[in-house]
């Protein structure tokens, strides 16, 4: 198993796991509403409370949580597998594997090992992204 199917197996079940507890956690936009006492709650859209701080978090704090929320890191999510899912089709492409200028040409194979290239870098950054380490081998 190479380093990069390693890095794909892990960031799978990393995604999953992240998936699960932003699920978990209400898979909902959340918002933050004052009130008169000069709390700020987090609140669902069901309008159940997320966050509760008495004497409140600063703004940057509120605009992070709310940013930051289960619906935000699924959006995320998808769009990290769809682009896993891209690289993989680039990597697992027969004439992807076993590219050379011999074969393809020179600006064909140049292409090709661009794309290997690029492929693997993405799934490199996405994994770095979840937390991989290179210990994680």
């Amino acid at each position: 198993m190479t380093d990069t199917d390693q890095m794909v197996v892990w960031l799978r079940e990393t995604l999953d796991a992240a998936q699960a507890d932003a699920e978990a956690a209400g898979g909902d936009e959340w918002r933050r509403e004052e009130h008169p006492s000069d709390t700020v709650a987090i609140y669902d859209s069901k309008g159940g409370p997320v966050v509760y701080d008495e004497g409140s978090p600063t703004e940057a704090q509120q605009a992070h949580i709310v940013r930051h929320g289960p619906a935000a890191v699924l959006r995320r999510i998808a769009a990290d597998r769809e682009l896993l899912a891209e690289c993989e089709a680039i990597l697992s492409d027969p004439a992807m594997k076993d590219y050379d200028r011999e074969t393809f040409g020179g600006l064909l194979g140049y292409r090709h090992a661009l794309a290997v290239s690029l492929a693997e870098v993405t799934i490199r950054n996405l994994a770095e992204g979840y937390g991989w380490k290179e210990d994680h081998q």
